[in-house]
């Protein structure tokens, strides 16, 4: 840590993956309730919480992890496609933030320290491996860490938006053989949407309840640092705005989804209607066919057989032309019939 006079910045602790007999130990030294404790021990992936204590509060803000070993705690959200979701805890004190996460590959910390060091004027010199830090307050590095993470679910939820787009479009474009995945396909969108949904939900509350803590800083006449809590507040809301806007997002999409859904069944329905309409014809023209050939084989068949018939004595064909004309006479009604009832 840089040396600075006794009452000037603050330090800041990552904790990666504690073990119990560790987080005991920073729980005695820092004073940390045995409730925020198991929270932060928890492996359960629970909801986002803002929790306010004697001498620190305590916020749970969930983010994604981008481990390839990481998986998902919701069954339904299993998957190459799904989103694994990881805690990351903050115990914000007066002089001190602690951060505590499971999950390795976070990029949350090298992107605020980048943020902080943007922060430094140029004429600050020297620190930490001749890394210029500002001196801010630890309200100001969990509002980055928080900022960081909201930015996160940003691009997901624009990679939804756009699958959800391609699958309203191509519900109503794609012939019947190329539609086979769109089922899937709607349901992988709706199980991402529904995971972005619950890693949402919580978040407005936690912003909300921060930047009333940074409000009523402000009006207590705190502003030290490069930033002031007024600053921090008005950050906040800008937090929430994006959150708010997320939501909204989500919402949309769901709703586009379900309309495709809807339609895509809708299509189905007609080609099913379709095809059972002309099954139904063919069947019916093959009646008509087989109304034909039954008398007709009854009349031959008669006929045909090895016994005493009408005509056989007979030398000339009247007999045979008088059926003939018979069969086609029926043959005629018949198709007459079949075009008056539109069959054929």
């Amino acid at each position: 840590l840089p040396d600075a006079p006794s009452g000037d910045g603050c330090f800041w602790i990552d904790v990666t993956d504690p073990t119990p007999e560790e987080m005991s130990s920073l729980a005695r030294v820092f004073g940390i309730h045995p409730l925020t404790v198991e929270d932060i021990m928890t492996d359960e992936d629970g909801r986002d919480k803002f929790e306010s204590f004697l001498d620190y509060t305590f916020m749970v803000y969930r983010t994604i992890d981008y481990d390839d070993n990481a998986q998902s705690t919701y069954e339904f959200n299993r998957g190459p496609e799904g989103i694994a979701t990881a805690s990351f805890s903050i115990v914000l004190k007066q002089s001190c933030i602690l951060t505590f996460h499971r999950a390795r590959e976070l990029d949350h910390l090298a992107n605020v320290l980048g943020r902080l060091q943007d922060l430094a004027p140029p004429s600050m010199a020297g620190g930490l491996q001749g890394v210029c830090l500002p001196v801010v307050t630890p309200a100001y590095i969990a509002y980055a860490l928080i900022d960081d993470i909201t930015d996160t679910l940003g691009p997901e939820m624009r990679g939804v938006e756009l699958e959800v787009d391609a699958v309203d479009e191509l519900v109503l474009i794609l012939s019947p053989n190329e539609q086979a995945d769109m089922l899937q396909r709607i349901g992988t969108v709706r199980r991402k949407i529904l995971a972005i949904w619950r890693l949402l939900q919580g978040k407005p509350e936690v912003i909300r309840a921060n930047a009333d803590l940074a409000g009523a800083a402000a009006a207590g006449g705190e502003s030290e640092g490069p930033v002031t809590a007024g600053e921090i507040a008005h950050y906040l809301s800008d937090v929430y705005d994006h959150l708010v806007s997320l939501v909204g997002s989500s919402s949309h999409c769901d709703m586009v989804l379900s309309r495709a859904h809807s339609n895509y069944l809708a299509r189905i329905s007609l080609e099913l209607g379709e095809a059972t309409v002309e099954t139904n014809v063919f069947a019916s023209r093959w009646t008509v066919i087989g109304a034909i050939l039954v008398p007709l084989n009854v009349i031959t068949g008669l006929w045909g057989m090895n016994v005493m018939v009408p005509g056989q004595d007979r030398e000339d064909l009247r007999d045979f032309f008088l059926i003939l004309a018979g069969c086609i006479g029926f043959i005629a009604i018949v198709i007459i019939w079949a075009r008056f009832k539109k069959i054929f």
